[in-house]
Protein backbone atom coordinates (compact mmCIF):
# COMPACT_ATOMS: atom_id res chain seq x y z
CA UNK A 1 0.00 0.00 0.00
CA UNK A 2 1.34 3.41 -0.98
CA UNK A 3 0.34 6.55 0.86
CA UNK A 4 0.43 9.98 -0.74
CA UNK A 5 1.32 11.96 2.37
CA UNK A 6 3.12 15.26 2.50
CA UNK A 7 3.29 16.45 6.09
CA UNK A 8 3.76 15.42 9.71
CA UNK A 9 0.35 13.97 10.59
CA UNK A 10 -0.37 12.35 7.25
CA UNK A 11 3.00 10.63 7.19
CA UNK A 12 2.79 9.59 10.84
CA UNK A 13 -0.69 8.11 10.45
CA UNK A 14 0.41 6.26 7.32
CA UNK A 15 3.51 4.83 8.98
CA UNK A 16 1.46 3.72 11.98
CA UNK A 17 -1.07 2.09 9.63
CA UNK A 18 1.71 -0.01 8.11
CA UNK A 19 1.98 1.28 4.57
CA UNK A 20 4.71 -0.02 2.25
CA UNK A 21 5.73 3.40 0.96
CA UNK A 22 5.34 7.10 1.54
CA UNK A 23 4.97 9.14 -1.65
CA UNK A 24 6.07 12.79 -1.41
CA UNK A 25 6.77 13.05 2.33
CA UNK A 26 7.83 16.67 2.14
CA UNK A 27 8.17 16.68 5.91
CA UNK A 28 8.76 13.53 7.97
CA UNK A 29 9.68 13.56 11.65
CA UNK A 30 12.89 11.89 12.79
CA UNK A 31 10.84 9.37 14.80
CA UNK A 32 8.84 8.38 11.72
CA UNK A 33 12.03 8.12 9.64
CA UNK A 34 13.41 5.72 12.25
CA UNK A 35 10.22 3.65 12.09
CA UNK A 36 10.33 3.65 8.31
CA UNK A 37 13.93 2.42 8.35
CA UNK A 38 13.21 -0.32 10.89
CA UNK A 39 10.08 -1.54 9.08
CA UNK A 40 11.53 -1.22 5.57
CA UNK A 41 8.97 1.38 4.50
CA UNK A 42 10.10 3.03 1.27
CA UNK A 43 10.30 6.78 0.76
CA UNK A 44 9.39 7.98 -2.75
CA UNK A 45 10.23 11.68 -2.45
CA UNK A 46 9.13 13.01 -5.87
CA UNK A 47 11.51 15.94 -5.48
CA UNK A 48 11.25 17.25 -9.03
CA UNK A 49 7.47 17.56 -9.05
CA UNK A 50 7.70 19.34 -5.70
CA UNK A 51 10.04 21.93 -7.19
CA UNK A 52 7.95 22.20 -10.35
CA UNK A 53 4.71 22.78 -8.46
CA UNK A 54 6.40 25.19 -6.01
CA UNK A 55 7.60 27.41 -8.84
CA UNK A 56 4.12 27.59 -10.36
CA UNK A 57 2.37 28.23 -7.05
CA UNK A 58 4.94 30.86 -6.07
CA UNK A 59 4.34 32.65 -9.38
CA UNK A 60 0.65 32.75 -8.41
CA UNK A 61 1.55 34.40 -5.10
CA UNK A 62 1.82 31.38 -2.77
CA UNK A 63 5.45 31.95 -1.71
CA UNK A 64 5.25 29.31 1.07
CA UNK A 65 5.71 26.67 -1.63
CA UNK A 66 9.26 27.91 -2.21
CA UNK A 67 9.99 27.24 1.48
CA UNK A 68 8.75 23.68 0.92
CA UNK A 69 11.64 23.01 -1.48
CA UNK A 70 14.16 23.48 1.35
CA UNK A 71 12.02 21.49 3.80
CA UNK A 72 11.77 18.65 1.28
CA UNK A 73 15.54 18.72 0.71
CA UNK A 74 16.14 18.53 4.46
CA UNK A 75 13.71 15.62 4.81
CA UNK A 76 15.40 13.75 1.96
CA UNK A 77 18.84 14.22 3.51
CA UNK A 78 17.58 13.09 6.93
CA UNK A 79 15.89 10.05 5.37
CA UNK A 80 19.14 8.95 3.76
CA UNK A 81 21.04 9.50 7.02
CA UNK A 82 18.41 7.43 8.88
CA UNK A 83 18.83 4.54 6.45
CA UNK A 84 15.37 4.77 4.91
CA UNK A 85 15.01 2.93 1.60
CA UNK A 86 14.50 5.46 -1.20
CA UNK A 87 12.66 4.55 -4.40
CA UNK A 88 12.35 6.47 -7.66
CA UNK A 89 8.99 8.03 -8.41
CA UNK A 90 7.81 11.05 -10.33
CA UNK A 91 4.14 11.72 -9.58
CA UNK A 92 3.69 11.61 -13.36
CA UNK A 93 1.09 14.07 -14.53
CA UNK A 94 2.11 16.62 -11.91
CA UNK A 95 4.33 18.29 -14.51
CA UNK A 96 4.32 18.73 -18.27
CA UNK A 97 4.50 15.36 -20.06
CA UNK A 98 7.26 16.69 -22.33
CA UNK A 99 9.66 17.00 -19.36
CA UNK A 100 11.99 14.05 -18.83
CA UNK A 101 11.08 12.50 -15.44
CA UNK A 102 14.71 11.44 -15.00
CA UNK A 103 15.30 14.97 -13.67
CA UNK A 104 14.40 13.35 -10.35
CA UNK A 105 17.75 11.52 -10.35
CA UNK A 106 19.72 14.75 -10.72
CA UNK A 107 17.98 16.30 -7.73
CA UNK A 108 18.55 13.18 -5.62
CA UNK A 109 22.28 13.40 -6.40
CA UNK A 110 22.31 17.15 -5.75
CA UNK A 111 20.84 16.43 -2.31
CA UNK A 112 23.52 13.89 -1.46
CA UNK A 113 22.57 10.50 -2.93
CA UNK A 114 25.29 8.57 -4.70
CA UNK A 115 24.92 8.56 -8.50
CA UNK A 116 25.31 4.77 -8.33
Amino acid sequence: MASHAAALNGVHNSVEAGVNSIEHGMYISDADLATMASKGIYYVPTLFVGEYVAQGRAAEGAKVWVDMIKIHEDTFRRAMKAGVKVAFGTDAGGFDWKIDPAKEFAIMVKYGMSPA
